[in-house]
Order: structure tokens, then sequence, then C-alpha cells
């Protein structure tokens, strides 16, 4: 924090370790990534990063103390992070931050009010024109030049805003029933609303999907808007979203306790992937960031007093706590750390306690909720132990393999705990005395007794036991034995440290000053003049002391306090801003400084003494390596770790021996892999020229077929026009005929007249016979052709219902075995990763290829046979027009015989003489009755003509139907065939898995090591076997390919997409054998050096029971012979016969509960009443420790050679 200063001879350097936690409640905005392991947010006035592979926080304070956070957003493009940040303050203008790879850009919002706060921003793609959107207004600026183009006033409610990717000057503004285009004009420096509103509903969220046009706009009413080209698309949600996040393959939404994925493909569908479910009990998806990589997402969630962090690993599909646990809220009252472990207990308001490691990762490790408040906490320097107080009790929980378990609880009220150095002793309060517990045997030591009130703090050194009272009063005790009593009506103690060798007090007091006494309490030597202290920490090996505030700085001074030689000046000192609030707790293990705030922040401080101008460095005595670590826990843990330690190292050369039979049959496949590609190039190459061929063949038969249409059509237009002047020729000659046969008829009538009645009467008869047939004809023709147009009709509804329906099954059939096959298929992909590894993805892979290629040669020949049907439809209609001729011919024969009737009547008409004025007007008639009723038939010919053409056309596509519909239903008998082999495989792995772990339990019950290799290679080839190292060549059922496949470049992107996404699993694989693998070796490390640790520790206390043990049989036997000797002495001369004393240890509840559980077989053959021998029993013990330890060291010694 502060760098040394040349010219101070004595004093401290300290620097910034590293930082633990932050306030939850104190983030306002958004959460991002900056790149793709930090992330950026907001708290308070500051802002905040987090590394997520160490957890460590690094907080960056603003400039002004009065500034709020509005606007925090991050852009990802090819140059990098950019970060934006929107500013408000309380008597200053709005102001927006942008910094470039180039220059920094600031741009002050002058014509905004102090109250109208900035809160969303858009760049264009070129980065020249910058909008901002307010409360109040929009602002377009230029933002090299920083200088503001125009700005306008917006309805209220609007809280979103996006660049159009196409159109730089033209933006989208959403928000409470609004969505419109906003249009920017730089010639006339203006900005106008478009008055089409896209959206009458409240839009939430919007985003552009990178590297497109499309926008996605989430509604409240469950529905998320898709607008493409000014066309507009609508999904509906299984549930109202809250928040929304893209990137170019993924989009995410944000639910209650939910977060579902959506997979966007080449054509931008959206198509639903995974359901993510929060571990938490409720709270509500405020916001959402995918990382730069597209590969994590982060998500905030807001509980009801705290938000909650989640990363989402959406390949993986999991759901991790980048803090490790929750973060505290509403400050930390006091922190306990172990130096052993190197850990950090933490309680505060929240009603839990945290623990935390500080070396490598600042990441919780484990916490525990609470119904209360607790009072005080302390962790034992081994970190194997961890001691809460409450009003109404006391609990001690063991912390073991990251979890509390509860071992000893006490119902009185406890205010204060403490733990001493060296692990032997724990302090608390209980009601107004202190407790001395054995916290290896959990007994009662020592009771202190004396206090007025109840203790509320104690610190120890060594021996030493320094306690402050709820009244103010300070005692100081050495195991027992009252030294100090320390009380002043005029000053009430808050906290005290003692130190004996000079035998100084220095406190702390209810008033906020700091004061220093000597002789015991009795004289005062120092008394400050401010009057903001809250806590104090005094550094014995650092000769320093170092004081709390009230607002955020440490202040260090000398120890003891030098006074300067003017009496009313003050002695040198120095400051260091940490916190954002008071200062509550400080402590130090060896020469880190810990301290804890309001801010619920633990800051970690390394500190060097500086002595004469020079940076010392200190040598500490680790007071943790005497500790009896093997107390705490139980022989049957330490077993049980050993043989996960003996697990690991099998299953490690396990991997290494299947990672090296992996890498040659990668080799391996990576070859056939590239021969596939080859051949499949070459003969997708083949069938895309075919395909071209057949297209270019199709359309050239089209185009002949067209010209054919239209010069058959010509023609028959042509014999059309030459009969109708046929026919219009032959009736002007019978008109002229008529005229001459008039003629003879004048003569003939007078000859004739006799005849007329008899004539007339024949003449009705026959024309009322053609009347009747004629009618009759048209009649039937007309019901005929009515029946005709109702079948059509009813045909059409019935083929229109059945094709709708069909579509309706089909779509629906189609979508629930896609779900459930997803579904299945995501299952057997989890477990297929844990049990079998690589090869059965490129089994698979190999398959889906081969499928790919039989569907091409399948779409060949579907190919190649609608080419044989298009040349049989057109041999039809070549047939069908020679019949169409054929009719026409046949009509012309009839017209003619009509004709031949016709003049048969006119030369009846001949004899008929009297009648020749009613033959004229019926002649008149019939000419004008003529051209209407050829005008009907020729209609009624080409109505007929379209009606036969629609039929033909309706059959054709009937037909179609029909073969689609039984390839639908061949691929869907395909697939629940599929379905039912997939869900038998599940069956039989499951069982195989049963058996497997069954037999894995059988072994793992076993305590005989000699043979379990050779048992476990038995196991491994049982059920696994030799053939499953290697791919069959037996081609195994491909799973159903659903998609289909409908134009050219489709079919060659998907190929190259799954390509893509399976050279992208494999590094994927190969990243995480690699990791699994470093962090077995790592692990196999620590446990070597931690056995080496113990088994040095056992040696030592071994050699001091021994000299101990040597030590006591001297004095027994000095004992028993001056009790001979008085005994001799009292009853002359006889010496009774003396009995050895027994002692009993007594064992802590978590010994016995583990002695219960394990019992050795050495235990169960043990004889009841023989004497049990503290010494001689440890002795035993310790040298049976150092044979097996000695054994299994050779035994890793073997497998690490």
């Amino acid at each position: 924090m502060c760098a040394p200063d040349e010219s101070i001879l004595n004093g401290v350097e300290l620097n910034i370790k590293s930082v633990i936690g932050i306030d939850s409640t104190s983030i306002t905005r958004e959460i991002q990534f900056t790149n793709e392991e930090t992330l950026i947010y907001s708290a308070g006035p500051h802002i905040v990063m987090q590394d997520i592979a160490t957890g460590k926080f690094i907080c960056q304070p603003r400039e002004e103390s009065d500034s709020q956070v509005t606007l925090l957003k991050v852009i990802h493009d090819k140059d990098g992070s950019k970060t934006i940040l929107g500013e408000a303050f309380s008597n200053n203008f709005p102001t927006l931050s942008y910094q470039d790879s180039e220059t920094s850009h600031m741009l002050v919002h002058r014509h905004l009010a102090p109250s109208d706060h900035i809160i969303e921003v858009a760049i264009s793609n070129d980065g020249i024109i910058c909008y901002t959107l307010s409360h109040v207004f929009i602002s377009a600026w230029m933002l090299k030049s920083q200088k503001l183009i125009s700005y306008a006033k917006i309805n209220p409610g609007i809280r979103k805003l996006e660049v159009l990717p196409e159109d730089e000057n033209k933006v989208i503004l959403g928000g409470i029933g609004y969505l419109r285009y906003w249009q920017l004009f730089n010639e006339r420096k203006a900005i106008e609303e478009s008055q089409e509103n896209l959206h009458n509903g409240n839009v939430l969220d919007m985003q552009f999907i990178p590297g497109s046009n499309i926008l996605l706009a989430l509604c409240n009413e469950g529905k998320l808007l898709i607008f493409e080209n000014m066309e507009q698309r609508e999904i509906s949600l299984r549930m109202p979203a809250t928040c929304l996040a893209v990137s170019s393959q993924e989009c995410l939404l944000g639910y209650n306790n939910e977060v579902d994925t959506y997979l966007i493909d080449k054509n931008f569908q959206l198509h639903f992937l995974h359901i993510f479910k929060l571990p938490i009990k409720a709270g509500i998806v405020t916001c959402a960031a995918y990382s730069p990589d597209e590969c994590n997402a982060v998500v905030m969630v807001k509980c009801e007093n705290a938000i909650e962090i989640f990363l989402v690993e959406t390949g993986e599909c999991t759901v991790t706590k980048p803090f490790g646990s929750s973060l505290c809220t509403g400050g930390i009252k006091g922190i306990s750390v172990s130096i052993g472990k190197e850990l950090i207990c933490a309680y505060g308001y929240d009603k839990a306690i945290r623990v935390w490691s500080y070396s490598r990762q600042c990441k919780g490790i484990a916490e525990q909720h609470f119904s209360d408040n607790p009072c005080a906490a302390a962790i034992h320097p081994t970190g194997y132990q961890i001691a809460v107080g409450f009003e109404n009790s006391l609990k001690i929980f063991y912390l073991l393999y990251d979890s509390l378990s509860l071992a000893f609880s006490i119902a009185k009220k406890c205010e204060a705990i403490a733990y001493s150095p060296c692990g032997k002793y724990l302090a608390f309060g209980q009601n107004n005395n202190i407790c001395i517990y054995d916290p290896y045997t959990l007994t009662l030591t020592f009771m202190l007794q004396g206090h007025i009130g109840i203790p509320q703090q104690m610190r120890w050194k060594k021996e030493y036991l320094t306690s402050v009272c709820s009244h103010g009063t300070v005692h100081v005790w050495k195991l027992g034995e009252k030294i100090i009593d320390f009380s002043s009506s005029d000053f009430m103690v808050k906290q005290a440290f003692y130190d004996e060798t000079l035998d100084l007090l220095a406190c702390i007091h209810t008033d906020g000053v700091f004061r220093v006494w000597a002789e015991l309490g009795v004289t005062m030597n120092f008394e400050s003049t401010e009057k903001e202290f809250v806590s104090l920490l005094l550094c014995y090996e650092l000769d320093m002391i170092i004081l709390g505030m009230k607002n955020g700085l440490i202040r260090v001074m000398l120890w003891p306090i030098v006074m300067p030689p003017d009496e009313e000046a003050e002695p040198e000192w120095s400051e260091w801003p940490v916190h954002l609030g008071p200062v509550n707790y400080l402590s130090i293990a060896y020469s880190t400084i810990f301290t804890a705030g309001q801010d619920s922040m633990i800051v970690c401080l390394s500190a060097k003494q500086v002595k004469e101008g020079r940076v010392k460095q200190l040598v500490f005595k680790k007071e943790n390596e005497s500790l009896n670590t093997l107390s705490l826990i139980p022989q049957p843990t330490l077993d049980f770790q050993i043989e996960k330690i003996q697990q690991l190292n099998d299953s490690i050369r396990t991997l290494e021996s299947d990672f090296f039979e992996f890498e040659q049959q990668e080799k391996k496949y990576e070859e056939k892999i590239n021969e596939l590609k080859g051949s499949y190039d070459k003969e997708l190459n083949k069938i895309i020229d075919e395909y071209n061929k057949t297209v270019d063949a199709i359309e050239a038969r089209e185009k002949d077929f067209r010209i054919e249409k239209d010069e058959k059509n010509a023609q028959y237009a042509t014999r059309l026009m030459l009969q109708n002047d046929k026919f219009s020729k032959m009736l002007n000659d019978e008109f002229e005929k008529y005229e001459h046969l008039k003629e003879e008829m004048e003569t003939s009538c007078q000859k004739y007249s006799g005849q007329r009645e008899e004539i007339l009467t024949i003449h009705k008869e026959i024309i009322e016979q053609c009347e009747e047939d004629y009618e009759l004809r048209m009649s039937k023709i007309m019901e005929a052709f009515n029946d005709l147009q109702k079948k059509v009709e009813s045909e059409k509804k019935k083929y229109e219902a059945i094709i709708q329906q069909s579509d309706k099954e089909f779509e629906e059939s189609m979508d629930e075995n896609f779900r459930k096959q997803k579904e299945e298929i995501d299952e057997e992909k989890k477990r297929a990763r844990e049990c079998l590894g690589k090869h059965t993805k490129l089994i698979r892979d190999n398959m889906t290829m081969q499928k790919e290629v039989q569907i091409l040669n399948e779409k060949k020949n579907e190919y190649s046979e609608e080419n044989k049907n298009l040349t049989t439809e057109k041999n039809n209609i070549q047939e069908k027009l020679l019949e169409l001729d054929k009719e026409v011919e046949k009509r012309e024969e009839i017209i003619k015989k009509r004709e031949n009737k016709i003049k048969d009547l006119r030369s009846l008409h001949i004899h008929l003489q009297n009648y020749r004025f009613v033959l004229d007007q019926k002649i008149n008639s019939l000419k004008d009755e003529r051209i209407p009723m050829e005008e009907q038939s020729q209609q009624i010919q080409q109505h007929i003509k379209k009606l036969y053409n629609e039929l033909l056309e309706e059959s054709t596509t009937q037909n179609s139907t029909l073969k689609l519909l039984l390839t639908f239903k061949q691929k869907n008998s395909e697939a629940l065939n599929t379905n039912q082999d997939l869900r038998e495989e599940l069956l039989n792995s499951r069982n195989d898995l049963n058996q497997l772990y069954s037999d894995l339990a059988k072994l793992l019950e076993e305590r005989d090591t000699s043979q379990l290799i050779t048992k476990l290679k038995d196991l491994y080839f049982k059920h696994v076997g030799k053939e499953d190292l290697y791919p069959s060549e037996e081609p195994t059922k491909p799973t159903l390919n659903e998609i289909f496949l409908k134009e050219k470049q489709d079919n060659i992107e998907r190929i190259k997409y799954e390509k893509t996404q399976q050279e992208f699993f494999m590094q994927v694989m190969y990243k995480n054998m690699n990791s699994n693998k470093l962090k077995l070796e790592e692990e196999h490390g620590k446990q070597v050096l931690l056995k080496q640790q113990e088994n040095a520790r056992l040696i030592n206390e071994c050699y001091d029971l021994r000299q101990e043990k040597d030590f006591l049989n001297k004095k027994i036997s000095d004992l028993e012979a001056e009790i001979k000797r008085i005994n001799y002495s009292h009853k002359g001369g006889i010496v009774p016969d003396s009995k050895p004393r027994s002692t009993v240890i007594k064992d802590t509840p978590f010994q016995e509960y583990m002695k219960k559980k394990y019992v050795t077989p050495q235990e169960l053959y043990r004889p009841k009443n023989k004497p049990d021998f503290r010494i001689r029993s440890l002795i035993n013990e310790l040298e049976k420790n150092r044979n097996e330890y000695a054994k299994q060291n050779r035994k890793f010694n073997e497998i690490l050679g």
C-alpha cells in the first residue's frame, strides 16, 4: 500500500496481499466479464474486480466519494474488452467514461440535470457514434471528438437502447409499452422518432445476436420476439423470464430459480437445450452475461437479504459459485486465524460463520447458518476444530472434508472464545466465569472466577490470558492465577492487550480513546487526542501496535510508545486506508495482518519490519509444530485416507496406461478420419456435380415441355379458327339456299295448300321431341357438372384437412421424439464420459458420417426417381393431348350429323307453303339465340379443361404426399426401434454398473493389499474385457438424424459445423484429462508430505515420552523406597505389597464414535481386565505406527519409482 521511505529509521512496511469477500448488498449494477477469468461489478461508488481462479478481490475506489455508478457495461470485440462506466454526482453533471485501446473518452452531459442518470449506452460498429439513454433524453455523440450531435426527449419508462448493425444512424428503443425506431440526421443535426410501434407490450431486455442483424426482445408476457429484416416472429416461453443474455451460438434466459439455454443454429433458429436449476431456495435472476470465449455465463440472483452469484458452464452443464461460498452481508464482527491450515473463520450479523482460505486461493471452504447471530467464534490452530458462542449456548464443531459436524454443546451464554497459540487450551466465557477446556478431550481443566460482568473479549499470549467484561474491567490470568484486576469508573475498556515483558496494558475504551497503562493498571503512560479508535492489535515480534479506526484507516505506532521531547506533541505514527467503514477486528499470523471491517471485507496485509532504515525479515518460531494433530483426527480416518491414496495411485496408473492406449487409438482414428474426409469430400463433389447436372436437365426438360405446350395451344387455336370459318361459310351457303327455297316455296304453297294441317301437326311433334331431348341432355350435363363441382370441393376440403392433421401429428410426434431422444442422449453422454471415454464418441462420429453418406445416396436415388416421375408425367400429358384431339374430331362429326338433320328439316319446310311467316320468325329467333349459345358452349369447354388440369395436379400432389407419409412412417418405426435399443442398452449398462459397484465394495472391504492390483485387473477384464479397449469393426446402430437437408449449402455447412464441434469436444476432453492428472499428482505429493511430517512429529513425541517415562520411573522407585521405610518403621519391619496405580485416558466424543464405528481385530481379542498404562500404550502405538508408515513409504517410493 505504501512504499518504504528512506528517511524512516524504524517502522513497518505494509502491502496488500489479498482481499477476501465483499458485502453482497452493496452490489448495485450488472456483473460482467472483462476477460475469461475476471469478473467486474460495482459496489456502491466503487468498482470491484474478482479473479475466478484465485478468488481474490480487487477494489478500485473512485476519485469522488459522492459519485454513484449508474451504468456498467463491457463490450467484447476483436480488439479486446472495453469497459463503459456511467456516473452521477449530487452537484455536478452526469458523465460517461469509455477507455479505448488508443485513447480514453469522457462525455460530460451538460444538457442533463444531476438527478437525470445515464442508464444505457450503445456504440456503432465502426466506433464513431455513441448513443446514451437517460430517464428523460436520448443523446447522440461523436466519440472521438467528444461532441454532442443532437438530443431529444423520450417517453417515460424507456430503459433499453440498441444500434442497428447495418445502419449506424438508426437505433431502437424499448421500454414499458414501447418499441420503436429512431433515426439520426447528421446534416440537420436532429434525432427523430418513427410513428410505427413495433410492439405494444412491455420490453424487459433486448440484444442483437453477434455477427447478425437479428434482434431478440424479451417481453413480460412470457414471449420472446425475433425481428429480422422488418419481419417479426414470436416464441412462447414456458414461464415469464426476467433477463436475457445472447452469444453467437446460444441464448440464455433467467427465471426465478432457473436458467434456460437455447441453441442458435446457422439459420438463426432457436432450439431448446437445457434447464439449469440454481442451488437456492428463493430468488430472482436479475442479470446474466457471457464470457468473451462464450464458454461460461455469470448469473446474478437477488435473494431476500443478499445477492448470490453463480457461474453457469453451458458446455459441461454445471452451476458453481465463484466465491466458493455465499458472501457476508451487514458487516463482519470478528475473525479467527488458523496457522496450521492457513484458514480464516469469520462471523458477522447474518446468522452464519464462514471459513475462508488465504494462502493460494481466497475462496470459501465451508459455511454454517444458524437461527441466531453468533456472538463469538474461534478456530483451533490446526484448523480441525471451531467453537461458536451464542446468547444461549456454546457449540464446538469439527471441520473435516470441508464440512462442519457438531461434536459438543453447552447450554449457557457465551460471548467470548479464544484458543491458546499452542492449541492446548480453549477459553470461553460462561455467564460471569471463564472456563478453560482441553480441546482434545473436551473436559474442564480450570475455572476462572472474579468477573463482575459477562466476558466479551479474550486474548492469549503464550500462557497469559487477557479478558475484558461487559462492565469495562480487565483481568490478566496466568493459568488460573489472577495477575491484574484493572477497572476504572471514568474509562470503560472495550479491547485490551497485556505485555508481560514490559508490564504495559494497552486499551481502547468505549469513548474511542487509546490509552496505555503501567504498574498493573495504576498509572497512565499515554492517552490519544483522537476519539475514533475501534479495534486494537499488539504485534510483539514486529514491535508495533496497530489501531483500527471508524473511517476505515489503520494506524501503526512503535511499541513501546516513544514520546517526543516536546510534551505537547504526539508520538509519530503512519496510516493506511483499508476499509470503506469501521475496522471491527484485527488479527495476526506470523507476518500477515488481517483486518475485518463493516464493509464485509477481510484484507490480508504482508508486514515487514524496518529497523535503522533497512527492511528486516523476521524468522518466526512456529508454535504449531508441536501440536498434536493426530489426537483431533482418529486413526480409522487416517487409515481410510491411506486407502484412498492407494486407490488414487492405482487410478493414476490405470489412467496413464489408458492415456497411452488412447493416444495410439487417437492416431489411428485421426488417420482413418483423414481418409474418410478425403473420400467423403470426393463423393460429395461427385454428388454435387450429379445434383447440378440433374437440376439442369430438369430445367431444360421443363423449358422444352413449356415450349411444346405453347406450340400445341397455338395449333389448337388455329384449328378452332379454321373450323369456325368453315362453319360460317356453310351457314352462309345454307342461307342463300334458304332464300332460293323461299322463292320455290311461294310457288309450291299454291300447289300443296291442302296438305298444310297434316304437315303442321307432324312438324309440331318433331319440334317438341327435339326440345325435350335437348332439355333432358342439358339438365343431365348440368347435374353432372354440379356433382363434379361438389365432389371436387368436398375432396379438396377432405384433402386439406387430412394434410393439416397429418402435418400436426407428424410435427408433434417429431417434437416429442426429439425431446425424448435429446434427454436420453444427454444422460447417455454423461454416463458414457465417465465409463467409456473417448473411443465411444469416435465410433459414434464415424457412424454418423457413414449415415450422412447413406442419406446422400438415398437423396440421389430420390432425385433419380423424381426425374423418372417427371418423364412419365410428360408422356401422360402427351397422351391426354392426343385424347383431346380425338374428342375434338368426334365433336366435329356430331356437328356434321346435326347439320344433316337441319337439311332434312329444311326440306320439310319446302313443302310448307302456308307456314311461311311462322317459320321466318322462328328462324330469326334461332339466329338471335345462336351467338350466346355458342359462347356458353365455349365457356363450358374451357371450364371443363381447367377442372381436368386441376384434377390432374391434385392427383399428382396426392401421390407425392402418400409417398412422403410412407417414408415418414418408415422413419418413425426406425426411430422407435432405436429408442427401444437405447433403453435396453441403458438398462444393461445400469446393471453392469451395479455389479461393478458391488464388486468394488467387496474389494474395498478386504484389508489384504498384496493382491489388490491383480484383483482390480481381473475385475476390469471381467466387466470391461479386452475387446472393449479397441473399437470393433462391426457397425453399431446409429442414432436417428431428424434434420431434413433441403438445399446444397445447408448440407455442406452442417457437416462442417458438426466436424468443428467434434474437434472442440476432443480438445475439451484432453484438457480435462490433463487437469485431472495434475490434480492427482498434487494431491499425492501433499499426502506424502503430510505423512512425513506426521512421522517426524510422532518420533519427537516418542522421544519425549520415553524421557518422561524414565523420569517417572525414577520418581516411582524413590517414592516406593520411602514408603517401604515408613511402613517398616510403623509396623515393626513388615513391608506390605504395593500395587501400581492405573490411569484411564478419556477420549473425545468424536473418538468414541469412530472407535464404535471402526473396530480393529486386535481390539476384539484384547483382554478386558488388563490394566492400561498411558506411557506403555502410547509407546506401543507409536512403534506400530512407525512400522506401518515405514511400509507405506516403501510402497510410495516403489510407486513413484
